[in-house]
This record gives structure tokens, sequence and C-alpha cells, in this order.
């Protein structure tokens, strides 16, 4: 990303668990109806739709980077609603208790 262009934003992120397991949560927001998009994405529209854990061909590259956006845009916005702790604070937090075995 920064071959193109050299002052973008962006948060090197490491998973630690698969792409199911980080995928579970962000699928029930999507349920309760928390998720919109704005804007037309047919590419990451046909993984969402066609993403079978274990039968998917390729990797869903696309799903995933929106796991990961979603995750850290839906804490900042707790964040700012509530104002009572850091976004990597909460972030934090719900790991635990969604990741807990």
């Amino acid at each position: 990303m920064r071959t193109v262009d050299p002052t973008i934003a962006y948060k090197a992120v490491r998973a630690g668990h698969s792409k199911y397991v980080r995928a579970e949560p962000i699928a029930a927001l999507y349920e309760q109806g928390r998720v919109h998009h704005l804007g037309r994405f047919p590419e990451m529209e046909e993984q969402m739709c066609c993403f079978v854990p274990g039968q998917y061909e390729g990797s869903p590259d696309r799903m995933d980077a929106l796991v990961w956006a979603v995750t850290v845009l839906y804490f900042e916005t707790v964040f700012e609603e509530k104002q009572q702790e850091h976004p990597e604070i909460a972030y934090q937090r719900w790991r635990e208790k969604v990741f807990r075995y």
C-alpha cells in the first residue's frame, strides 16, 4: 500500500485465531443489523455469500479485511458513545470474552 501512497494510514494486524473464529462475532453484528455497506462491493459480497468454512476455494481476503475493519470501527464507535475505555482496551476485553475456550 505504501508503494502506491506513502502517506496512507494503516494498522498492521496479526491473526491469533482462524478466519472463521474471527468472523463469528462480526457475523452476529450483521444479523443484528448493526453493519451496513454504502456503495457496491461485488467481489467482497460474493465472498461473503459463498464462504463455507473448509469448502471455500482460495482465500477470502476481502471478507477477512472486512472483519478486521468492522472490528476496529465497531469498537471505536462504542468507545466514542460510552467514553469509558480506550478502543484497544475494549477490543482486548471483547477478545478475551469471545475467544475463551
